[in-house]
């Protein structure tokens, strides 16, 4: 072996350590978007597994695969969204906080859904039905619309 292969072989693990630091540091500032945004996707992998033995389906590993992709690109875009924020700031807007308020917004209507069928609580209703009136006042977006 070579000096150079035996400096890299041995000093490998320091390198990954240093990068993963720098990248943990550089991140810091979007922990909590992230977070949140983890706690959501798994509130809603949970009532949905609840909902689903209700129905009697079931837990379906092609939707737990689909949860696990959600939260790697939901991570990705709010890491790229603060990447962008960081070097190429436009004013105090937080892109990334955004983009994590449309992730967890979704993940908040999926949990109404699975609570909806889970309990039938007529609170749990109320709140699907004034959160698709506001949404549809205000986008135009019909969120019963399949397509």
């Amino acid at each position: 072996m070579t000096r150079t292969s035996d400096f890299l072989t041995l000093h490998m693990g320091n390198f990954a350590a240093g990068f993963t630091a720098a990248a943990a540091s550089y991140f810091t500032p979007v922990t909590g978007a992230v977070l949140v945004t983890f706690a959501a996707i798994i509130l809603d992998l949970l009532t949905g597994a609840w909902a689903g033995y209700v129905r009697r389906e079931g837990v379906q590993s092609r939707k737990l695969w689909r949860t696990a992709q959600k939260l790697l690109l939901a991570f990705a875009v709010i890491m790229l969204a603060h990447a962008i924020d960081t070097e190429m700031a436009v004013g105090n807007v937080s892109t990334a906080k955004i983009a994590a308020w449309f992730f967890v917004g979704f993940e908040v209507w999926s949990i109404l859904e699975n609570a909806t069928v889970i309990s039938n609580y007529p609170v749990f209703r109320a709140l699907k039905k004034l959160m698709q009136t506001e949404v549809k006042e205000k986008t135009g977006i019909d969120l019963n619309d399949e397509n």
